[in-house]
């Protein structure tokens, strides 16, 4: 299921690029300070590119966790008892577990992602660009407080052993 919500939210994510650069001006502010006012701006070429490689990277390398996690030595994962949940015996029980835990922040990363850009698109539409600094702080917060209870039930979960 978190794969297809991986792809789905990726897929969208690439096509609201479509969608927002035809309607963006060839300089869009895609950075922006105190008060939503923009110090950062790029070409709205180059910023369809950056937001498709963006998800596209993340979503991909989310995918492709269990494949990187099953080829990567114990020692160079770092993990609560990794001795235990990633010993030989348990190694293969245990990474799709992991892989369906990191798929859940792939996913809450996407819409985080989705989000933002929707919120930088809207301030391009608006002379002078303004960043709405209230949804921005609002969803920057739901998506901390989302990533710190994952955080605890991760350890929660994987500090117990058998």
């Amino acid at each position: 299921m978190m794969k297809i919500l991986i792809i789905l939210t990726g897929s969208l994510g690439v096509a609201l690029q479509f969608y927002y650069s035809s309607l963006l001006p060839e300089a869009v502010a895609n950075h922006f300070g105190a008060g939503g006012n923009p110090n950062g701006w790029m070409s709205n070429e180059v910023n369809f590119f950056f937001g498709c490689g963006m998800i596209i990277f993340l979503s991909a390398l989310i995918l492709a966790i269990p494949v990187i996690l099953r080829k990567s030595p114990v020692s160079l994962i770092n993990f609560p008892k990794k001795s235990y949940w990633l010993a030989p015996e348990r190694k293969e029980e245990t990474i799709p577990i992991i892989a369906t835990w990191l798929r859940f922040i792939g996913v809450m990363t996407n819409i985080f992602l989705l989000i933002i850009n929707h919120l930088v698109f809207l301030a391009n539409q608006t002379t002078p660009p303004r960043l709405n600094q209230s949804a921005f702080l609002t969803a920057l917060f739901v998506f901390l407080g989302i990533m710190l209870l994952w955080v605890i039930a991760l350890f929660v979960k994987f500090n117990k052993t058998d």
